[in-house]
Protein backbone atom coordinates (compact mmCIF):
# COMPACT_ATOMS: atom_id res chain seq x y z
CA UNK A 1 0.00 0.00 0.00
CA UNK A 2 1.08 3.55 -0.67
CA UNK A 3 1.74 6.13 2.02
CA UNK A 4 -0.92 8.82 2.39
CA UNK A 5 -0.82 12.23 4.04
CA UNK A 6 -3.25 15.00 4.90
CA UNK A 7 -2.37 17.92 2.60
CA UNK A 8 -2.57 21.19 4.55
CA UNK A 9 -1.20 24.73 4.15
CA UNK A 10 1.82 25.50 6.33
CA UNK A 11 1.85 28.54 8.61
CA UNK A 12 5.26 30.22 8.98
CA UNK A 13 6.34 33.76 9.96
CA UNK A 14 7.57 34.60 6.44
CA UNK A 15 4.66 33.16 4.43
CA UNK A 16 1.57 35.32 4.10
CA UNK A 17 -1.76 34.33 5.62
CA UNK A 18 -5.05 35.28 4.04
CA UNK A 19 -7.94 36.75 6.00
CA UNK A 20 -11.64 36.09 5.62
CA UNK A 21 -13.06 35.66 2.11
CA UNK A 22 -15.04 38.67 0.89
CA UNK A 23 -18.85 38.67 0.76
CA UNK A 24 -20.84 37.42 -1.07
CA UNK A 25 -18.19 34.84 -2.08
CA UNK A 26 -17.73 33.76 1.53
CA UNK A 27 -21.33 32.52 1.69
CA UNK A 28 -20.59 30.11 -1.19
CA UNK A 29 -17.35 28.55 0.09
CA UNK A 30 -19.31 25.74 1.79
CA UNK A 31 -19.56 24.21 -1.70
CA UNK A 32 -15.77 24.05 -1.91
CA UNK A 33 -15.46 22.62 1.62
CA UNK A 34 -17.75 19.76 0.52
CA UNK A 35 -16.04 19.15 -2.83
CA UNK A 36 -19.04 20.41 -4.80
CA UNK A 37 -18.52 22.40 -8.01
CA UNK A 38 -18.76 26.17 -7.73
CA UNK A 39 -19.47 26.75 -11.43
CA UNK A 40 -21.49 29.94 -11.86
CA UNK A 41 -21.32 30.61 -8.09
CA UNK A 42 -17.67 31.67 -8.47
CA UNK A 43 -17.41 35.40 -9.26
CA UNK A 44 -15.16 36.34 -12.18
CA UNK A 45 -12.82 38.33 -9.93
CA UNK A 46 -12.15 37.33 -6.33
CA UNK A 47 -9.72 39.40 -4.31
CA UNK A 48 -8.20 37.79 -1.23
CA UNK A 49 -6.35 40.07 1.18
CA UNK A 50 -3.41 39.16 3.38
CA UNK A 51 -4.28 39.09 7.06
CA UNK A 52 -2.91 42.33 8.56
CA UNK A 53 -2.41 40.61 11.94
CA UNK A 54 0.32 38.49 10.35
CA UNK A 55 3.45 40.19 8.97
CA UNK A 56 4.48 37.55 6.39
CA UNK A 57 4.52 38.71 2.77
CA UNK A 58 5.87 35.74 0.81
CA UNK A 59 3.19 34.01 -1.31
CA UNK A 60 4.05 30.28 -1.19
CA UNK A 61 2.70 27.71 -3.66
CA UNK A 62 0.05 26.63 -1.12
CA UNK A 63 -1.30 29.60 0.84
CA UNK A 64 -2.49 29.45 4.46
CA UNK A 65 -5.94 31.01 4.95
CA UNK A 66 -8.71 31.36 7.51
CA UNK A 67 -11.32 29.71 5.27
CA UNK A 68 -9.75 26.20 5.10
CA UNK A 69 -9.33 26.42 1.32
CA UNK A 70 -6.49 25.01 -0.77
CA UNK A 71 -5.21 28.14 -2.51
CA UNK A 72 -2.40 27.54 -4.99
CA UNK A 73 -0.14 29.48 -7.27
CA UNK A 74 -0.20 28.83 -11.02
CA UNK A 75 2.91 26.65 -10.58
CA UNK A 76 1.17 24.28 -8.14
CA UNK A 77 -2.03 24.37 -10.20
CA UNK A 78 -0.17 23.24 -13.32
CA UNK A 79 1.56 20.43 -11.44
CA UNK A 80 -1.69 19.17 -9.88
CA UNK A 81 -3.44 19.28 -13.27
CA UNK A 82 -0.64 17.26 -14.83
CA UNK A 83 0.17 14.79 -12.05
CA UNK A 84 -2.72 14.31 -9.60
CA UNK A 85 -5.21 12.42 -11.79
CA UNK A 86 -7.95 14.09 -9.71
CA UNK A 87 -10.97 16.02 -10.87
CA UNK A 88 -10.16 19.53 -9.66
CA UNK A 89 -12.00 22.78 -10.34
CA UNK A 90 -9.47 25.64 -10.29
CA UNK A 91 -11.13 28.91 -9.31
CA UNK A 92 -9.10 32.07 -10.09
CA UNK A 93 -8.29 34.50 -7.28
CA UNK A 94 -5.88 37.41 -6.82
CA UNK A 95 -3.90 37.91 -3.61
CA UNK A 96 -3.36 41.47 -2.35
CA UNK A 97 -0.83 42.53 0.28
CA UNK A 98 -1.40 44.51 3.48
CA UNK A 99 -1.41 47.81 1.56
CA UNK A 100 -3.95 46.60 -1.00
CA UNK A 101 -1.41 46.06 -3.78
CA UNK A 102 -1.47 42.96 -5.97
CA UNK A 103 0.98 40.38 -4.59
CA UNK A 104 0.00 37.57 -7.00
CA UNK A 105 -2.89 37.81 -9.43
CA UNK A 106 -2.42 34.29 -10.84
CA UNK A 107 -3.64 32.09 -7.97
CA UNK A 108 -6.41 29.51 -7.72
CA UNK A 109 -8.61 27.77 -5.21
CA UNK A 110 -8.07 24.07 -5.90
CA UNK A 111 -11.54 22.60 -5.41
CA UNK A 112 -11.03 18.82 -5.41
CA UNK A 113 -14.41 17.48 -6.55
CA UNK A 114 -16.21 14.63 -4.82
CA UNK A 115 -15.28 12.58 -1.76
CA UNK A 116 -14.15 9.02 -1.03
CA UNK A 117 -15.42 6.72 1.70
CA UNK A 118 -12.20 5.14 2.94
CA UNK A 119 -11.63 6.21 6.56
CA UNK A 120 -10.91 3.53 9.15
CA UNK A 121 -13.01 4.95 11.97
CA UNK A 122 -11.90 2.29 14.44
CA UNK A 123 -8.27 3.51 14.22
CA UNK A 124 -8.96 7.24 13.76
CA UNK A 125 -9.57 9.79 16.52
CA UNK A 126 -12.35 12.27 15.86
CA UNK A 127 -15.40 14.02 17.23
CA UNK A 128 -18.58 13.38 15.32
CA UNK A 129 -20.70 16.38 14.36
CA UNK A 130 -23.93 16.81 16.32
CA UNK A 131 -25.42 18.72 13.38
CA UNK A 132 -24.25 16.43 10.59
CA UNK A 133 -24.36 12.76 11.61
CA UNK A 134 -21.66 10.74 9.88
CA UNK A 135 -19.38 13.78 9.55
CA UNK A 136 -16.41 14.75 11.73
CA UNK A 137 -16.43 18.13 13.44
CA UNK A 138 -12.86 17.54 14.69
CA UNK A 139 -10.09 15.24 13.57
CA UNK A 140 -7.22 14.36 15.89
CA UNK A 141 -5.76 11.33 14.09
CA UNK A 142 -6.60 9.78 10.73
CA UNK A 143 -6.17 6.26 9.42
CA UNK A 144 -7.40 5.05 6.04
CA UNK A 145 -8.77 1.57 5.39
CA UNK A 146 -6.42 0.09 2.75
CA UNK A 147 -9.21 -2.16 1.46
CA UNK A 148 -11.37 0.85 0.61
CA UNK A 149 -8.75 3.19 -0.87
CA UNK A 150 -8.88 3.32 -4.66
CA UNK A 151 -5.36 2.27 -5.75
CA UNK A 152 -5.48 4.89 -8.53
CA UNK A 153 -6.36 7.80 -6.21
CA UNK A 154 -3.47 10.21 -5.64
CA UNK A 155 -5.32 13.33 -4.47
CA UNK A 156 -8.79 13.23 -2.91
CA UNK A 157 -11.18 14.35 -0.16
CA UNK A 158 -12.48 12.05 2.58
CA UNK A 159 -16.23 11.62 2.92
CA UNK A 160 -16.22 11.90 6.74
CA UNK A 161 -14.66 15.41 6.65
CA UNK A 162 -14.68 16.74 3.08
CA UNK A 163 -12.51 19.76 3.89
CA UNK A 164 -9.62 17.30 4.42
CA UNK A 165 -7.60 16.56 1.28
CA UNK A 166 -5.38 13.48 1.08
CA UNK A 167 -2.23 13.23 -1.04
CA UNK A 168 -0.52 9.95 -1.91
CA UNK A 169 3.18 9.64 -1.15
CA UNK A 170 4.31 9.43 -4.79
CA UNK A 171 2.51 12.68 -5.65
CA UNK A 172 4.01 14.30 -2.56
CA UNK A 173 7.44 13.25 -3.84
CA UNK A 174 6.74 15.01 -7.15
CA UNK A 175 5.78 18.22 -5.31
CA UNK A 176 8.92 17.98 -3.17
CA UNK A 177 11.13 17.38 -6.22
CA UNK A 178 9.63 20.44 -7.93
CA UNK A 179 10.32 22.56 -4.83
CA UNK A 180 6.70 23.42 -4.05
CA UNK A 181 6.40 25.59 -0.95
CA UNK A 182 3.76 26.12 1.72
CA UNK A 183 2.52 22.56 2.29
CA UNK A 184 2.61 20.50 5.45
CA UNK A 185 1.98 16.78 5.34
CA UNK A 186 0.33 14.97 8.24
CA UNK A 187 1.02 11.24 8.10
CA UNK A 188 -1.62 8.63 8.78
CA UNK A 189 -1.71 7.98 12.53
CA UNK A 190 0.05 11.27 13.33
CA UNK A 191 -1.61 13.48 15.94
CA UNK A 192 -3.30 16.58 14.53
CA UNK A 193 -6.15 18.94 15.30
CA UNK A 194 -8.35 19.82 12.31
CA UNK A 195 -11.79 21.45 12.56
Amino acid sequence: MHDYFIFEPLSTPEFCKLGQCPEPFDRQTWRIAKGQPMGEHHPSKVRLDMDKRHAGLVVPDLVFNNSHLHISTRRLRDLLERESGASIEFLPVAIHDHKGRVANEDCYIANVLGTRDCVDRSRSEFKESALKPGQFSQLRKLQLDPERVDPEARFFRIQDMPAVVIIRGDLRAVLDKEGMTGARYIAMGEKCFLV
